[in-house]
């Protein structure tokens, strides 16, 4: 069998064909968080979970701009989207504990 192998990163062609559909399918996936948010943190998920396999290929500079994309459309997405810097805040506040700071325990009665 004739196998061709990439130079640069010693890859076969069978190889190559298999990252080239992952990264279609990431894609693909960031397109449709338009419509399904979910589908973005999926493909996420897969670019990091490949990231090792791409390096030395031409798709690394691929996987690396979805991953850019993801992290600045979510900061995009926060500067616009007031409920979101609420949850984002929360999670912040959750995340240092501030549980310990004083809280008032009741309104004061008003005669």
């Amino acid at each position: 069998m004739n196998t061709v192998v990439d130079a640069g990163s010693g890859k076969t062609s069978e190889e190559l064909a298999s990252l080239k559909t992952i990264t279609t399918v990431v894609y693909a996936l960031q397109a449709l968080s338009f419509a399904f948010g979910v589908t973005a943190l999926v493909g996420l998920i897969i670019n990091y979970v490949k990231r090792d396999d791409v390096a030395g290929t031409l798709y690394e500079s691929h996987f690396n701009w979805q991953i850019r994309t993801f992290w600045w459309a979510c900061c995009g997405r926060a500067g616009f989207d007031p409920d979101l810097r609420v949850r984002l805040a929360w999670s912040c506040c959750s995340c240092l504990d501030l549980g310990h700071l004083p809280r008032r325990q009741g309104l004061a009665q008003v005669e």
